[in-house]
């Protein structure tokens, strides 16, 4: 949660998405949660957001509304 926060989304959203993967994508574990956030991190560091984990586009998709983008995005 304190590295989705840190990224400027609000708790809400955090809290969506969590529970989306770990509810809906079966990310149920810390080590999945660490494996997935990995994947995340490594796409979003190298600027290739096509290769972000379906299970976490599929939480990101479902909980939109709830999710406020960065400035300048």
């Amino acid at each position: 949660m304190a590295g989705c926060t840190s990224t400027g989304q609000t708790k809400a959203g955090c809290e969506c998405i969590f529970v989306n993967l770990r509810d809906k994508q079966g990310i149920d574990t810390e080590a999945k949660f660490k494996a997935i956030s990995d994947k995340v991190r490594s796409a979003t560091q190298s600027g290739n957001l096509t290769a972000l984990p379906g299970e976490f586009r599929s939480a990101v998709l479902a909980c939109r509304s709830q999710i406020v983008k960065p400035p300048g995005s």
